[in-house]
C-alpha cells in the first residue's frame, strides 16, 4: 500500500542505503545493507585489491543486490522478484549491480 501511494503521488520508490567503508591497517571493510551476489564482491576487489573486502547485510537488509542476468530467466528467481515483494517493497532494476559496485568504490575512495 506503501509503494501505491507513493506511485500515485509520483513520488519515488527508489530507497536509498548506508554505505560505509573504514579501513584498518592495509585492509579496507565496506558494507552495504544488502545480500551481495559474489560478482559484485569480486568486481570490487578487481578495482579496490586483495585488502578490501566488500561485506553483505550490515547496518540493515534490503534484500538482494541480484546480478543483471537474472532479472531475464523465466522464471525470475526468489532474489530479484520474491523476497523484495515478501519486504514489502518494488523490486530493484536490473542496473543495481553497477549501481552498487559505483556507490561501494565512491565511499572507499573517501577511506
Amino acid at each position: 500500500r506503501g509503494t501505491l501511494a507513493r506511485h500515485e503521488r509520483g513520488e519515488s520508490n527508489r530507497r536509498p542505503f548506508l554505505v560505509q567503508s573504514l579501513r584498518l591497517g592495509p585492509m579496507t571493510f565496506t558494507a552495504t545493507p544488502l545480500e551481495m551476489m559474489h560478482r559484485i564482491k569480486r568486481r570490487f576487489q578487481a578495482e579496490r585489491g586483495a585488502q578490501a573486502l566488500l561485506l553483505s547485510v550490515t547496518n540493515g537488509f534490503l534484500g538482494y543486490a541480484p546480478l543483471r542476468e537474472l532479472y531475464h530467466a523465466t522464471p525470475q528467481p526468489y532474489s530479484v522478484a520474491w523476497v523484495p515483494y515478501m519486504l514489502g517493497w518494488t523490486p530493484f532494476t536490473e542496473k543495481i549491480e553497477d549501481e552498487v559496485l559505483q556507490a561501494v568504490l565512491r565511499v572507499s575512495d573517501a577511506v
